[in-house]
């Protein structure tokens, strides 16, 4: 892991150096109307296209190559409509592993309907550390799984800022490769051997934010129900209750930036596969914590960030977070309370919309991760 973690070192340097070299051209065309072309934007102003290419190595995926980006148009001329977006990652890696992620957010005229998902496929390594938060570090294996998988939810405009409406879960995960004795090996975790998640529910939002990528005030809630059972087509039986809640508070009208609030949990019972519990950690919620380091039924956590106000292209961020999993309520305890914290690079593309590229890098206990993502963690 010392090898994979000093070329990730290499290639953010790398890219923050890009970025210094060319602040000359930003800060040019910060100065120009604002209508004009953004550095990899298409000229379209009804459709704009940031298309970034990128290369890797770890040891898993032997060298990683790829394509991301965000085709981001206005479904109306009306002023009031938000932009929609198709977000795109396209990846192959030299151990003949893909990944093809396509999320989507679309907004009809002067928002009345509101319809986000996911349309993805996945040949990718990944880790399995256990369940809890008990488990020995000898415990860590990897596996490669392959799966697609569908997510998509449509809602409608109720008042001026509540949203509720249907969501539908699938995922059809097949187990390519795992640790010879491992715990994935000896089958003792539910959804060891794959299987298909077929899960309906509902979803209930209030959003009154000024902008969907950089918020510099107003209120984004969302509470989801799910339900996944035989009788539309799941392997597996289990209820899960998510809540997500943040707040942006701009600080003197914004002139010296935006303190962003967020806290979330998932509630869930039954019998859900290990790969679809709740987990801690990745680009969003717990920076700092690979993607399912921890993972169980339940799961509380929070985060605030400060974002600066932009010198020309340029803004800063600073943040901490916290989370906790659990089997059931009893078990909570602040003895397994994680936290992390760290300090991120913003880079202003559109200043109209807020859109931007975020380069932040999060420390643990003894351990740092670094993310490069468009748009803002949440």
């Amino acid at each position: 892991m010392k090898k994979d973690s000093k070329v990730k070192n290499l290639l953010f340097t790398s890219l923050l150096l890009f970025l210094l070299f060319s602040s000359e051209a930003l800060q040019a065309q910060f100065g120009q109307d604002s209508s004009r072309l953004r550095p990899g934007l298409s000229k379209n102003k009804n459709l704009r296209l940031l298309v970034l290419p990128g290369i890797s190595f770890t040891p898993e995926t032997n060298w990683y190559f790829g394509l991301g980006g965000i085709a981001y148009f206005r479904m109306s001329k009306d002023s009031t409509t938000r932009p929609s977006d198709v977000r795109f990652t396209l990846a192959y890696t030299l151990n003949k592993q893909v990944i093809a992620y396509l999320p989507f957010q679309l907004w009809t005229k002067e928002n009345n309907y509101h319809i986000f998902g996911q349309i993805a496929f996945y040949r990718y390594p990944y880790f399995f550390r256990g369940i809890g938060n008990d488990n020995p570090s000898y415990t860590y294996e990897n596996y490669t799984a392959s799966f697609p998988r569908i997510r998509i939810a449509a809602t409608k405009r109720l008042g001026k800022a509540f949203y509720t409406g249907p969501v539908y879960w699938f995922q059809d995960t097949k187990m390519l490769e795992v640790e010879a004795g491992g715990l994935l090996d000896v089958d003792s975790v539910p959804g060891a051997e794959g299987g298909i998640i077929s899960s309906f529910g509902w979803v209930l939002q209030y959003d009154n934010r000024d902008r969907i990528y950089a918020p510099q005030k107003g209120i984004k809630a969302e509470l989801r129900s799910m339900q996944a059972d035989q009788s539309i087509g799941s392997d597996f039986f289990y209820r899960s209750l998510d809540l997500n809640f943040a707040i942006y508070l701009p600080l003197q009208e914004n002139k010296k930036g935006v303190l962003a609030l967020n806290t979330y949990s998932t509630m869930q019972d039954g019998q859900a596969p290990f790969n679809k519990l709740a987990s801690l950690g990745g680009p969003h919620n717990l920076r700092g914590f690979r993607n399912g380091h921890f993972r169980d039924r339940k799961l509380f956590g929070g985060q605030v960030e400060y974002r600066s106000a932009y010198a020309g292209p340029f803004g800063f961020a600073a943040f901490v977070g916290t989370a906790t999993v659990s089997n059931n309520f009893q078990d909570l305890s602040t003895q397994y309370m994680r936290t992390a914290a760290g300090l991120g690079l913003r880079v202003m593309l559109d200043p109209k919309s807020g859109l931007n590229l975020r380069f932040d890098y999060a420390r643990r206990n003894g351990a740092g991760e670094f993310y490069f993502a468009i748009g803002e963690a949440f």
